[in-house]
């Protein structure tokens, strides 16, 4: 399956006003272009609340992201809706009470809707969020094990734009998601085991620091028989 279509209302740059934001996808790869401050990382961002993903920066909602209108006024509710076409039928399997048909087409839909409850964000529980599936939120809400089914891969800005140069921990990242990728499963384990191993510190660190691939840090992991 692929992310075909991607709605925004009240997320950042995109208020809730018609006509509503909503950018549709082709399969293979996108390139998002356009000048500062148009919104191509509120899209990529929306896209990592609505999907989840595995990366080493955990991503939390801020009270920043809810769209403020031309009159000042700050929205109270936000709404992403991705849409995925094109499902294998182990997929289709693995989604079964999520999915919704239309007409020869079947699609999943996931619907992430967010409110604020208080205006202090410091505050216990400042906003609640629910996943929903179904094209308007209407269908089954979707489990932490459904939602890992759906976690995709993110790699970070490689260029620190502020100062014009490559990212300090741009190979780490790299290696990060390379491992993720490959074994996403037993990437934490791996990287734990490694650590208890004697003789494997260094490696470990070069993995850490990007300069050992994720697949060496699997291939070490082989030798020592970590399965």
């Amino acid at each position: 399956m692929y992310l075909s279509q991607l709605t925004i209302k009240g997320f950042r740059q995109f208020g809730a006003d018609d006509p509503v934001f909503s950018i549709d996808f082709h399969k293979g790869v996108t390139a998002l272009v356009g000048e500062n401050d148009a919104g191509k990382t509120a899209v990529i961002d929306a896209i990592r609340h609505a999907l989840m993903t595995r990366d080493m920066e955990f991503m939390r909602l801020q009270p920043e992201d809810f769209h403020i209108r031309a009159d000042g006024q700050q929205a109270a509710e936000i709404t992403i809706r991705a849409r995925l076409s094109e499902l294998t039928d182990s997929e289709k399997g693995a989604f079964a009470e999520y999915l919704s048909y239309e007409w020869a087409e079947v699609a999943l839909y996931v619907h992430w809707f967010a409110r604020r409850l208080s205006e202090a964000p410091g505050s216990r529980r400042w906003v609640d969020i629910a996943v929903r599936s179904g094209p308007a939120g209407e269908g089954p809400s979707f489990d932490a094990t459904v939602r890992q089914l759906l976690a995709t891969a993110y790699l970070g800005p490689l260029r620190d734009g502020a100062r014009d140069r490559i990212a300090p921990d741009a190979a780490q990242r790299r290696a990060h998601v390379l491992l993720q990728v490959i074994e996403p499963q037993r990437a934490p384990r791996i990287i734990e085991a490694l650590a208890d191993q004697r003789g494997v510190a260094k490696p470990l660190a070069r993995l850490q620091q990007g300069r050992l691939g994720a697949q060496a840090v699997l291939d070490q992991a082989i030798r020592l028989q970590l399965h």
